[in-house]
């Protein structure tokens, strides 16, 4: 007889190799893309810590896994071939929809805030790839990029704040924005 320790031991496997399956077919599929100088597989895996650092903090622990594959699915449709339908089919409807949540299909930031407005688990994906981002740009001082952030974060961070969990990771941004903020100053 299968006891619930069996399966609870199997779904750990599934998840895992689910996981491993994400970064493979991500760095597959974005393989000719950069991010700077680094190859975008480092963007994809830089999120995916952010993910994980702030879940408790954020009390999204029990999406752990969902978050971190969709972590590193979540420019795949926008920055590739593959479609929402692909997603849903390889990772199911859960990972698919937050993917999608964060996909800015026509080059439409509004609309990607739209879509997180009442989705938490977009919303939180969002705000991770925007803090990686914001942490490289202030790493290397760009002007060009602490202008688009700094002009983007307003109207990004607006559209989340309904989400009372994601209080700390909105502070975190709104901190980088203010260090950006100061930079740009000293730039110009």
């Amino acid at each position: 007889m299968i006891s619930s320790s069996d399966l609870n031991l199997k779904n750990k496997f599934v998840i895992k190799n689910l996981l491993t399956f994400s970064r493979d077919f991500a760095a597959e599929k974005h393989q000719n893309q950069k991010w700077g100088v680094y190859s975008y597989t480092e963007h994809l895996n830089r999120v995916e810590k952010v993910v994980d650092y702030f879940l408790e903090k954020c009390n999204l622990l029990s999406y752990k896994n969902i978050l971190k594959i969709s972590a590193q699915l979540h420019d795949v449709v926008e920055d590739t071939d593959i479609t929402s339908e692909e997603i849903s089919t390889l990772f199911g409807d859960k990972i698919s929809n937050i993917v999608w949540c964060v996909t800015d299909e026509n080059n439409s930031k509004e609309a990607v805030y739209q879509k997180i407005k009442s989705n938490l688990l977009g919303a939180y994906l969002k705000l991770c790839d925007r803090y990686v981002n914001q942490e490289e740009t202030i790493k290397g001082s760009h002007p060009k990029y602490l202008k688009k952030y700094i002009n983007q974060s307003e109207d990004l961070l607006n559209s989340v704040r309904q989400h009372q969990d994601l209080k700390i990771l909105i502070l975190a941004l709104e901190n980088q924005v203010d260090e950006m903020k100061n930079m740009l100053k000293k730039v110009l």
